[in-house]
C-alpha cells in the first residue's frame, strides 16, 4: 500500500510514523510526506526518527524494522509524487478554503481510485467537497491523540457504498479502528469532550 499524509506540522508527521508502523513490515509498503516547507517538512522526518529511536532504546523495535521504516518513509515537497498512492491524508491545517485548494490540486494528480481523507476536529465532509469531481471518494478521517499510537479513528463516509467500504477496510489495515460517525460540525470526540468542559 501506498500512502501520503500532507502536512509536516502538529499531526503529520505523527500520521505517518502511524501508517508507517502498520505498513513497513509488508513489501513494497511506502508512505510519503509531503510539506511544501523545507524547515518543516525536515522538522517532520526528525520527530519521526526520533520516535524510532525510541523504539529501539526500549526494545519496542528491532534494528531490521528500524531500517524498513527508515525505507519506506518518502519525504517530498512535490504534489505529483503522490500520483501513485491509494490514500492520501490531508493533515495541514484547519482553513477550509486552502484544504478545497489542496483537494483540487491532488485530484489532478492522483489515480481515479485513490481514498482522500482530512484531518479536521470539526469541518463536516460536505463543506469540504463541496467543489470536489469526484466526492464520493472525499472523507474526514479524525485522529485521536496521540495520532502516530491512539487506534480510535473517526470517519465520515461518503455517500458511495463501495467507497465506504474500501475506506473502512484501509484504516483497518493501517492500525486504526474506524468509528463512523455524522458528517456534522464537530464529530463524536469533541461532541463528547465538549460535555466535560464547565
Amino acid at each position: 500500500m501506498i500512502v501520503g499524509v500532507i502536512g509536516s506540522g502538529s499531526i503529520g508527521p505523527d500520521l505517518a510514523y502511524g501508517f508507517l508502523s502498520a505498513l513497513a513490515a509488508g513489501e513494497g509498503g511506502k508512505v510519503y510526506l509531503l510539506d511544501i516547507a523545507k524547515p518543516a517538512l525536515d522538522a517532520g522526518v526528525g520527530r519521526i526518527e526520533g520516535y524510532i529511536g525510541k523504539a529501539l532504546a526500549r526494545g519496542r523495535m528491532s534494528q531490521k524494522a528500524a531500517e524498513a521504516t527508515r525505507s519506506a518513509l518518502v519525504p517530498t515537497m512535490e504534489i505529483k509524487d503522490l500520483a501513485n498512492c491509494d490514500y492520501v491524508l490531508e493533515a495541514a491545517t484547519e482553513d477550509l478554503k486552502i484544504k478545497k485548494v489542496i483537494l483540487r490540486n491532488l485530484e489532478g494528480v492522483v489515480r481515479p481510485d485513490c481514498l482522500i481523507g482530512f484531518a479536521t476536529s470539526g469541518i463536516p465532509m460536505s463543506w469540504i467537497a463541496a467543489e470536489a469531481l469526484h466526492p464520493e471518494r472525499c472523507f474526514v478521517n479524525h485522529p485521536f491523540y496521540p495520532a502516530w499510537r491512539a487506534l480510535p479513528f473517526e470517519v465520515v463516509l461518503s455517500g458511495d457504498p463501495a467507497f465506504g467500504t474500501r475506506m473502512i477496510e484501509l484504516i483497518k489495515k493501517l492500525g486504526k479502528v474506524p468509528i463512523i460517525t455524522a458528517d456534522v460540525p464537530c464529530f463524536a470526540a469533541d461532541d463528547i469532550f465538549s460535555n466535560y468542559i464547565v
